[in-house]
């Protein structure tokens, strides 16, 4: 069961007067100092399988979607590890059922042998082990796209175990467009619609936090200028601010997957029994749109965000047994 979200937020106004187009110099964001808001709302599933991970969208328009939280489990394929050693899949997916079916092994069965147990697990949506990643993004975050151009602020986050697939979901394989995911797919969603909406002008930022033993770090400052981050009710309905967090302008998808890559080489990773390169901390990648187009009343401005979230392992870290917990996090720069 779902938690009950606050109603959303939404940033818009109508100004009267001439439509403009925007100059790079007034469509600069805020840079380093500012406060930047982060997702401030929680909602959880319960994993299904060991090779399973979920992706929980806020829809923000009540009246486009049929809820505001969807959950999306997804759910991959074997490994080569996993191949060679026999493994038998626990679990069935069935994208046209929306369920995970997985198999219990438990005593008492006849002649006191074992028997075989089917739970099913039903979702907003299943992707199976077939699906790529073009699928999971329109299953996900493509029906927010709109909505976030629209000025309302949208949520999903991936949470799951350590080898669930939780960073290929969001970030994927950066230099393959098939392999690409939800992160730099959604940013060129969003970029190709501004340009191509008839907007009079636009302009696009992102942030990227991370989160690890309570420590703060900004993934987009230089190694060497780690700014004083701090975490602050914003109030007036401006919900949690991240005050200090930097804001970077981006125009094209490239400058996106620069971004990306940036942060993939300074967050902190190590090696468990179940993933030679796991994600040890909670990262936040936000992307801030501000846009304006005519309307009969004068021009609207419409600022709306999109928060991806790509959860730490949620599994027990003395059952994954770091190989080396006094080292286990380790970062570059």
């Amino acid at each position: 069961q779902l938690p009950t979200r606050p109603p959303p937020r939404r940033s818009n106004s109508v100004s009267r007067g001439t439509p403009r187009m925007m100059s790079d110099d007034q469509r600069s964001p805020r840079t380093a100092g500012s406060a930047m808001s982060i997702p401030s709302f929680g909602a959880g599933s319960q994993g299904a399988h060991c090779a399973s991970s979920g992706v929980v969208a806020a829809g923000c328009d009540p009246v486009a979607s049929s809820g505001n939280v969807r959950v999306v489990c997804r759910v991959r394929p074997m490994n080569e590890r996993e191949k060679k050693a026999g493994t038998t899949p626990a679990a069935s997916a069935s994208s046209e059922r929306k369920e995970v079916a997985v198999v219990k092994v438990m005593g008492g069965g006849t002649g006191g042998g074992l028997k075989k147990m089917h739970v099913k697990f039903n979702f907003d949506e299943v992707l199976t082990s077939f699906s790529n990643q073009s699928e999971v993004f329109a299953a996900t975050l493509d029906p927010l796209v709109d909505e976030v151009l629209a000025g309302f602020e949208a949520t999903a986050f991936a949470y799951g175990q350590t080898g669930t697939g939780k960073t290929y979901t969001m970030e994927g394989d950066l230099d393959s467009d098939d392999g690409r995911g939800l992160v730099p797919r959604t940013a060129a969603a969003v970029i190709e619609r501004l340009a191509t909406g008839g907007y009079t002008g636009y302009s696009v930022s992102c942030s990227y936090l991370e989160i690890y033993n309570e420590e703060l770090s900004d993934l987009l400052a230089p190694a060497h200028h780690q700014p004083r981050l701090d975490l602050k009710d914003g109030g007036g309905g401006k919900g949690v601010l991240c005050t200090g967090l930097s804001e970077v302008p981006v125009h094209s998808l490239g400058d996106i997957l620069d971004l990306v890559r940036r942060a993939q080489e300074r967050r902190r990773v190590a090696e468990t029994r179940i993933n030679a390169r796991s994600s040890r901390s909670h990262c936040i990648f936000t992307l801030k749109v501000q846009c304006w187009r005519t309307v009969a009343q004068g021009e609207l401005h419409n600022t709306g965000k999109l928060h991806l979230v790509d959860l730490a392992g949620s599994e027990c870290a003395k059952k994954a047994s770091w190989i080396d917990e006094s080292s286990a996090a380790s970062t570059t720069s």
